[in-house]
């Protein structure tokens, strides 16, 4: 996915759990992070359950800075910063299974991320800067 900031920024993740940010100017990666390094980390073995954290949906929105959303197949929720790829949430109770979409939609006060999961919920979830409230 492109930068929606700066489109000669692009996003890209795998099954190798790694999400890069490339700049395309030097056609180089600037930096990367470990989807599944950081779950082991955060939460421990329960966040590697029998459906992996592959991303499987994204989005980006502009708060303070680019900040990018990872829907997973586990059903979590993952908020990152661009600058760094720094992690600034994790929301594990949205979803039972694999987050099939994502979309963030801004509007004059808030922002709102509607999921969608193949466990037959959708989800619409009001964003600010600081917190996700389901």
């Amino acid at each position: 996915m492109f930068s929606k900031a700066n489109p000669s920024h692009l996003y890209t993740t795998g099954f190798d759990y790694k999400l890069c940010l490339w700049n395309l100017n030097d056609a180089k990666k600037s930096t990367s992070t470990n989807i599944s390094n950081l779950l082991l980390n955060e939460l421990g073995q329960e966040a590697m359950s029998y459906n992996p954290p592959f991303c499987y949906a994204w989005d980006s929105f502009e708060a303070s800075g680019e900040q990018l959303v990872l829907g997973l197949g586990n059903g979590m929720l993952l908020r990152f910063r661009k600058n760094g790829l720094k992690c600034e949430e994790i929301h594990g109770e949205v979803h039972n299974s694999q987050v099939s979409s994502l979309k963030v939609d801004r509007c004059a006060t808030s922002d709102y991320l509607f999921t969608a999961s193949n466990d037959k919920t959708f989800c619409i979830n009001r964003m600010n800067i600081k917190n996700c409230k389901t």
